[in-house]
């Protein structure tokens, strides 16, 4: 398998902006997401779709940080070992876990569409309008990147999870003008094998994502029911929750562990086993678990906690 590896000159800037803020009050519909990692006691990175902002202490305050370049923010994400990353415009930015940040140009020329972090390192994806998508695998320093084989683009939906062993799991829908289509389920790895196809036994339009471990979720029917299912390595699907409705799925996980909100839920899941732990407020966009594992969920434009049994309002 061919694969290209770039040297990378990292450009110093400016650490932060040191006014004291609250995310919420920043964009036209108040926080877009929410990133961290466990391992990072007190760190949160929350944004809208123009700034990014940093906490250290749990959310009582956040300041915010690169901002020394034009563009939206594209994504987000925050490694274990606590440096968060942006992707800004054409550009890449760190802040690193001693306050040092550094920009460097994006993988390609494509437009930044995700980043998913995990111990292996940081996976970026990009895509355009006119050709294939671009997938890059940065390693835990940012300064070598290595492009990898991309995955199948579909029409309908796509997600990627980076486990810490360097597996990267791939979703893709596809759905045909005349009726017809499907999901397709995919696995490589961050050292340029050939993606290998998996079993997918649904048909869960637009409400899929892939897990730890090999799991993916999806809302849909299966056992003969509806609900969020859960579907191992070998296409084996079972119903983990039972729902009324096919609604909002959004998934979180970091190690063996994930959490996801399910409709106006939020559920721990282990494979397919699975625990309700609390209600969800109106509006959820996106979820994360914290620096000591637990769940975080943007609902409504605000961040959220889950204390007690219940997700409370951070910011």
């Amino acid at each position: 398998m061919r694969f290209l590896t770039l040297a990378v000159v990292l450009l110093a800037g400016t650490a932060h902006a040191d006014m004291a803020i609250d995310p919420a009050d920043r964009g036209a519909s108040g926080i877009d997401g929410v990133a961290s990692s466990p391992g990072c006691p007190g760190l949160v990175a929350t944004w809208t779709a123009t700034a990014l902002f940093v906490s250290r202490d749990d959310g009582a305050r956040f300041t915010e940080v690169l901002s020394d370049r034009p563009g939206s923010v594209r994504a987000v994400a925050v490694t274990p070992r606590c440096d968060v990353w942006l992707a800004r415009g054409p550009r890449l930015g760190v802040l690193r876990r001693d306050g040092a940040t550094a920009w460097q140009p994006t993988p390609t020329s494509a437009t930044t569409e995700a980043l998913s972090a995990s111990a292996a390192g940081l996976l970026w994806l990009g895509s355009d309008d006119k050709s294939d998508l671009s997938l890059a695998f940065l390693d835990a320093t940012g300064k070598t990147v290595r492009l990898l084989p991309a995955p199948p683009r579909g029409n309908a939906g796509r997600a990627m999870h980076l486990d810490d062993d360097g597996a990267i799991w791939w979703m893709v829908g596809s759905e045909a003008a005349c009726g017809g289509g499907g999901q397709s389920r995919l696995v490589s790895h961050v050292d340029g094998r050939t993606w290998k196809e998996l079993p997918w036994p649904l048909d869960t339009p637009g409400a899929f994502d892939p897990g730890p471990r090999g799991w993916a979720y999806a809302l849909g029917h299966c056992d003969d029911g509806v609900g969020l299912c859960a579907v191992d390595r070998a296409g084996r699907a079972h119903r983990a929750v039972e729902t009324a409705t096919i609604d909002t799925l959004l998934v979180a996980s970091r190690g063996a562990r994930a959490v996801a909100v399910v409709n106006s839920r939020l559920v721990a899941l282990d494979g397919a086993r699975a625990t309700i732990l609390a209600d969800v407020p109106s509006d959820p966009r996106a979820i994360a678990l914290d620096g000591r594992g637990r769940p975080l969920v943007v609902a409504g434009g605000r961040l959220h906690r889950l204390d007690g049994g219940r997700l409370r309002a951070v910011r």
